[in-house]
């Protein structure tokens, strides 16, 4: 299992997203809403199945009304930081 924050403005404290053996995933959270009871947003099994990176960015940029070059840079970011 991978871990990456998602390292986007107003949503960069608590969201992550990662691979689970073959599926990706993304649990997102906005910054300063309270994810006690779990992400916002939830994106992966069972409702998505996500075999490959760039479904992942498409279905987070379609969630949140984003571009995708700006989700496909915050993940970069959170995929370069825990490579360090």
């Amino acid at each position: 299992m991978s871990i990456y924050a998602f390292l986007l403005d107003g949503w960069d404290d608590a969201s992550t997203w990662g691979l689970d053996g073959d599926l990706y995933y993304a649990q997102l959270t906005p910054n300063g809403v309270d994810d006690v009871d779990g992400p916002q947003v939830w994106i992966g099994p069972p409702t998505y199945i996500l075999g490959r990176m760039t479904e992942l960015a498409h279905g987070i940029a379609a969630a949140l009304d984003l571009p995708l070059d700006l989700v496909d840079d915050a993940m970069a970011r959170g995929s370069a930081a825990a490579r360090g």
